[in-house]
């Protein structure tokens, strides 16, 4: 039955040597692949992420700026207004 369970197994290069980690699902899960961040390490063991920012950052095209940027120009000019 062991032999059947899956194990979250990261390969990471810390220096110059590639380990093999293991982790807990939900940390497997929020990695990214082939990017450098800082994680908590016990042993042979990644207990957290530390040093990424999670958040999807993803360029912005032309129009959703001027979108963005006229959404934010109204809404402060109703605020005006209301004053």
């Amino acid at each position: 039955m062991a032999k059947m369970r899956k194990a979250n197994l990261v390969k990471a290069k810390i220096g110059p040597q590639i380990v093999t980690l293991m982790c807990d699902k939900p940390v497997y899960e929020v990695l990214p692949v082939k990017k450098s961040l800082k994680v908590d390490i016990a042993g042979m063991y990644i207990v957290s992420v530390t040093g990424m920012n999670l958040a999807d950052k993803k360029k912005k095209s032309f129009t959703e700026k001027m979108t963005t940027r006229m959404n934010n120009m109204v809404s402060d000019q109703s605020e005006k207004s209301k004053k």
